[in-house]
């Protein structure tokens, strides 16, 4: 080789020394910036993290128990409901059971009597969806004021005997 090669070969190679030599004087600093820079992320803000996460979970496990203790709760709760209607179902059976298998059950009654005690029991909640029962809710509700007792004598007066 002639010189002049040489010193063409030396210009293209000292533009990539400067580079190699800028980049090994900047690099240990560039490591260092960067181990810095993953210390303090590992000792302040990444317990801080945890610590956020850790109350997440926590938060978040008591929001499930309590979603399940209130679906406990609701089942309990409906459970108890239909046994309760099952039971005043049973009640109801059995109380018309006692009243039609009771003696004189088949004996003619006041018509009078009978109306008031149909508009007494469509008051009551058992009976609102009674279709006979169509007239009192369409008149309020109530049955009015009680009529007097034209039948016999009252308690303060016995002398009707």
């Amino acid at each position: 080789m002639s010189m002049v090669d040489d010193a063409e070969a030396i210009e293209r190679i000292v533009p990539q020394t400067r580079l190699a030599s800028l980049i090994r004087a900047i690099l240990p600093y560039l490591l260092a910036a960067l181990l810095a820079g993953f210390l303090l992320w590992w000792i302040f803000l990444r317990p801080a993290q945890l610590a956020r996460e850790g109350a997440q979970a926590r938060a978040d496990s008591e929001i499930q128990a309590g979603a399940t203790k209130a679906a406990t709760d609701a089942l309990n709760i409906t459970v108890d409901v239909r046994d309760k209607r099952a039971a005043i179902d049973a009640l109801t059976r059995s109380n018309q059971d006692a009243i039609l298998s009771a003696a004189g059950a088949g004996a003619p009654v006041d018509p009078a009597v009978y109306s008031a005690l149909h508009d007494a029991l469509c008051l009551r909640a058992a009976y609102q969806s009674e279709p006979d029962c169509a007239a009192m809710r369409s008149a309020g509700g109530s049955i009015g004021p009680a009529e007097a007792d034209t039948w016999g004598p009252t308690p303060d007066d016995p002398g009707g005997r």
